[in-house]
């Protein structure tokens, strides 16, 4: 009887465990399935026809010395703390999932358009890092139009709505 007691005691710990950590992120699963999707979403607002795909690397899943690695490589300084960047010399995106880092109505779903844009602009339509302003000014553009448009469409840590 006590070994069942303390078996039990031992799940339900795990368990709220685990919820915590899950109550302090996005869901990581449901942001890697959305990236094709909003890939695609992305294409479509910015006209682009081109095929591809862009890695994803998500804060809770990503250790700050990587992101630190590859942004020193980037930009040539290391960032003190995970950031949401597309990094065109790695073809990734990292991306902050901490529930703390977004204010209403801010997502990570919307902040990852955001950095699908910058992959858009680079890969697709061959923008360079000299266009800064340019760039940076289309992306919070689409991100915005997604926010006002498609942001109700996100549920359960997961846009539900149209892939086009």
């Amino acid at each position: 009887m006590l070994k069942s007691v303390s078996s039990l005691l031992m799940i339900l710990l795990i368990g709220s465990t685990s919820f915590a950590q899950n109550a302090e992120y996005w869901d990581t699963d449901k942001l890697q399935d959305n990236k094709e999707c909003l890939l695609k979403v992305v294409r479509n607002r910015m006209k682009s026809t081109k095929t591809g795909t862009v890695n994803l690397k998500i804060e809770s899943q990503t250790e700050l010395i990587v992101f630190q690695d590859a942004m020193e490589k980037w930009w040539g300084l290391r960032p003190d703390f995970f950031l949401n960047v597309y990094d065109g010399n790695t073809n990734t995106i990292y991306l902050m999932n901490k529930r703390s880092s977004y204010k209403h109505p801010r997502t990570p779903v919307d902040s990852l358009v955001h950095e699908l844009t910058h992959y858009v602009q680079v890969i697709d339509q061959g923008g360079g890092s000299g266009d800064g302003d340019l760039l940076e000014g289309e992306a919070v553009q689409v991100q915005s139009w997604f926010r006002e448009t498609r942001g109700h469409l996100i549920q359960n840590d997961k846009y539900e709505g149209p892939c086009e």
